[in-house]
């Protein structure tokens, strides 16, 4: 990916020690992704992001993206139907 961007689209939910975020993150196809060679496409995809704070720093981090979206996007997998 090239100019890939990350952020959050919404406001975070803070528990005790962990911050959790709705991300997304956009960006162009522009090498080999998981096999699939260079479309050059713009991708945009979302995800939730789980942090783990102590002492004001980020100590443990989760993830969870939305990767057959990405496929999708490059033409490796169908798009939904309609």
């Amino acid at each position: 990916m090239s100019r890939l961007r990350v952020g959050t689209r919404s406001c975070c939910i803070a528990e005790g020690d962990l911050v959790v975020s709705q991300i997304v993150g956009r960006g162009v196809h522009a090498g080999e992704l998981l096999g699939i060679p260079a479309t050059n496409k713009e991708i945009e995809t979302e995800g939730i992001a789980i942090h783990r704070v102590r002492d004001g720093k980020i100590v443990e981090y989760w993830s969870v993206t939305d990767v057959a979206r990405v496929l999708q996007q490059v033409g490796a997998l169908p798009g939904p139907p309609g």
